[in-house]
């Protein structure tokens, strides 16, 4: 305000103004639920909003693992805790090593491990086709559908693919002990890792897993069949051995020994 005297000019600031001035100073904090949380730590509040940020979480996973997807997929060079480093495809130990910590891309960790010890294979193809699922539900969220509908919409599309899947079946392992039937099965498993490599290392995995086959095929352990690696070889120089194999030679002077006790 400006008040006007003969001779006088002064100028009289609004305590009002002033008082807002000062408060803004003092209790210029993040005030509510924000205020527990450590510096950095984020609280979104509202259904929408949470669905959308874990939808993100779990994409920005799937968006690093894609393009490692198949035997012409590019390999990651991660560096982890320790400072060591690892250049590898495989998605397992890609999400092992970087130590997810959100709680919806925990769930598609666990079921990119829950793969590989169920098949041993297809772990990427886990965490890429969850990632473009969530993607593809993102945008039907956004168009205002419910994500309960979403829900049911995907699993009457699961049990679609099922009914259509039966039928396209071209072959089936009927006799766990068969070379031949087992030796079909697991190449294509090797193919992603050893390509151009698997029809022989294919042979050699489907003899080592017929000679410790159990009576009941469910229950095998695969710490029965060991690799070891002999340096200066190359894959067409490897065997099975039956028994165990020790890769260096032996501390005495005896280097045969028949019908040992």
């Amino acid at each position: 305000s400006v008040k006007f005297r003969p001779n006088l000019l002064t100028f009289c600031p609004a305590p009002a103004q002033s008082a807002e001035i000062h408060t803004g100073a003092m209790f210029n904090k993040q005030t509510g639920f924000q205020s527990l949380m450590k510096d950095g730590g984020k609280h979104f509040s509202g259904v929408d909003e949470t669905l959308i940020k874990n939808i993100e979480a779990c994409k920005n996973l799937a968006q690093i693992t894609k393009t490692s997807l198949g035997p012409y997929g590019m390999n990651k060079l991660i560096v982890n805790h320790l400072g060591q480093h690892f250049v590898t495809s495989d998605t397992n130990t890609m999400l092992t090593e970087m130590e997810v910590m959100h709680p919806a891309a925990k769930l598609i960790v666990m079921a990119c491990k829950a793969q590989r010890q169920e098949c041993g294979d297809a772990t990427n193809l886990v965490v890429s086709f969850g990632g473009e699922l969530l993607m593809r539900a993102e945008e039907l969220l956004k168009e205002g559908i419910h994500a309960v509908d979403v829900l049911k919409g995907y699993e009457l599309a699961r049990n679609k693919t099922l009914e259509f899947i039966e039928p396209l079946k071209v072959w089936t392992c009927k006799d766990m002990r068969s070379t031949a039937e087992l030796e079909k099965c697991v190449k294509t498993c090797i193919a992603s890792k050893q390509l151009g490599f698997e029809a022989p290392l294919a042979t050699l995995v489907a003899q080592a897993c017929v000679q410790v086959m159990p009576s009941n095929p469910s229950k095998f352990d695969v710490d029965s069949v060991r690799v070891t690696k002999v340096q200066g070889g190359n894959p067409d120089s490897s065997f099975v051995v039956e028994g165990m194999a020790i890769a260096r030679g032996p501390s005495g002077v005896e280097t045969c020994k028949e019908k040992a006790k």
